[in-house]
């Protein structure tokens, strides 16, 4: 069985534009999954200053299944109006 991991570990923080810039991207490319502990929403803020444009994302929202539209979580307008749910589990 494996070691209990102990200690402290610090990770930057960085917006979405850059992460897919240094990572160079294609603006239209098919999936981006996001899994950030809660804060996957405002991540999804960011693909519209991005310049990219995945055509699927996949999200944790919380309490995902009372969702019925993007427009009930924190987005931007630019955000609901090109994407929308595709399913949930």
């Amino acid at each position: 069985m494996g070691r209990a991991a102990r200690g402290r570990s610090e990770i930057p923080v960085q917006r979405l534009p850059p992460i897919l810039a240094e990572h160079s991207k294609p603006e239209d490319f098919d999936v981006l999954s996001l899994d950030s502990e809660g804060e996957d929403a405002w991540i999804l803020n960011d693909i519209p200053a991005s310049g990219c444009r995945p055509r699927w994302v996949i999200i944790e929202a919380y309490e995902a299944s009372k969702v019925k539209s993007l427009a009930e979580l924190p987005l931007r307008p630019a955000v609901v109006d090109s994407y929308s749910i595709g399913a949930q589990t």
